[in-house]
């Protein structure tokens, strides 16, 4: 998502999107029953016969109409599982469709879609020619119809990892929260784009050519980080009962202990100084890591209780720098903030990015900081790893080393527990 017009823009926008730990259920309403278009409407009825239920799925195909919601919708986060069922590189023109977002009511189909609408784009293709933001040959891409427009950010690179199969069951997430709009499809996220000044509107299906079909089509209004779709191959780096597979940096240290399925860790007191530990070195793993997707949950024992979550970091003495998600409660808002990737001096360092304002929206999601399991996400794909709390995209940094290594739990300030630890590895 770095590109040099729109880097800083974007560091701004990227607030809101993906992967909380809740059910993926949660807040969700369907706008599809799976027997007929009932919440829906065809936008002209010269195009009725393109949009029909079949065997319990929404069928799409024929060229022109939209299937318009039966309301209008502000802020929203939008999942929805599809499949292209026809494919046709010959002609150039394969299986397309397109999802429109917050549409007026008086927009025309006369020119192919709505007018002053924005689009993200369904279509089966694998991306075999150069792309750039908006271009309509991406599927994922978020399209303009006479919408004021505003800076895009779109990653062609991970877009050709997320695609999937003609016949294959596929989810795309789509959040629209103030003026951003984030695409994530199975699982990888697409980019964001800004919406262009259009804050409230219609959600519509297009027809456009070749076939698709939608199994569920799911919605959660107002301002929460994306569900997971999942949990589909994580399995735990700690089983809830015993420190089996970590490895104590200092043995003979005190502090870590296992209690109520979680790991506990008592640091020093928050009015002592430094050097007062309760604690001595640190909790690692046996076993270095790659890419990987990691999730977990802690909860703090006052509101100035501080912690850290080392990720893919050298084993302590091994090597030079370390990489550590700042995990502490929000007594105050200082630098640095809960869910920011700190990394250590020694070796060359990149671009990090926090973004404050989502910070704020993620921390006012947990109620009581030293009663509430607050949950993080983790994501290492080459250099770049991205940290998410309660569903937000909070920080991302380019340039991080090592490629592998480690992870480790840090003593620090009172106690913090962590539960729910969970990897998958290659991310994602």
């Amino acid at each position: 998502m770095r590109n040099p017009s729109g880097y800083i823009w974007v560091t701004t926008l990227i607030s809101m999107v993906a992967c909380a730990q809740e059910s993926p259920t949660r807040g969700f309403a369907s706008l599809f029953d799976g027997r007929t278009l009932q919440n829906w409407s065809v936008d002209d009825a010269r195009y009725a016969a393109n949009f029909s239920v079949r065997d319990g799925l929404l069928h799409v195909e024929g060229e022109g109409g939209w299937l318009r919601s039966a309301r209008k919708y502000t802020d929203f986060t939008l999942r929805m599982e599809f499949r292209y069922l026809t494919e046709d590189p010959g002609r150039g023109r394969v299986g397309v469709s397109g999802i429109f977002l917050r549409t007026p009511a008086d927009s025309s189909y006369d020119s192919g879609w709505p007018d002053n609408s924005l689009e993200v784009q369904l279509a089966n293709r694998q991306g075999h020619r150069p792309a750039i933001p908006g271009d309509a040959r991406w599927g994922g891409a978020v399209l303009r119809h006479g919408n004021p427009g505003g800076p895009t950010s779109f990653d062609t690179g991970t877009a050709l990892q997320a695609y999937g199969p003609t016949g294959a069951w596929q989810t795309l997430e789509i959040q629209a929260i103030g003026d951003a709009v984030h695409v994530t499809l199975n699982d990888h996220y697409l980019g964001v784009a800004s919406a262009g000044g259009s804050s409230e509107g219609y959600i519509g299906i297009q027809a456009e050519t070749g076939g698709i079909e939608f199994r569920s089509i799911d919605i959660n209004e107002g301002v929460e980080g994306l569900s997971s779709s999942g949990s589909n191959g994580f399995i735990p780096l700690f089983d809830g009962a015993t420190l089996n597979g970590w490895r104590m940096e200092n043995p003979a240290g005190a502090g870590f202990d296992v209690a109520g399925g979680a790991i506990v860790v008592r640091g020093r007191p928050s009015e002592g100084e430094r050097g007062e530990q309760n604690c001595s070195g640190g909790l690692w793993t046996d076993k270095a890591y790659g890419d990987f997707t990691l999730r977990y949950q802690a909860r703090f024992e006052t509101n100035a209780s501080v912690g850290g979550f080392f990720v893919r970091s050298p084993y302590p003495g091994s090597g030079p720098g370390w990489n550590q998600v700042e995990t502490r409660a929000m007594e105050d808002k200082l630098l640095p903030w809960n869910g920011i990737l700190m990394r250590g001096g020694e070796v060359q360092q990149g671009n990090t990015m926090f973004d404050y304002r989502a910070a704020r929206l993620a921390y006012a999601a947990t109620a009581d900081w030293t009663e509430d399991w607050v949950n993080y996400e983790v994501q290492a794909k080459g250099s770049r790893i991205t940290v998410w709390v309660n569903g937000f995209l909070l920080s991302q940094a380019d340039d991080v080393a090592p490629l592998e290594g480690y992870f480790g739990i840090q003593c620090e300030r009172e106690t913090v527990e962590y539960r729910n630890i969970e990897i998958r590895e290659n991310y994602p």
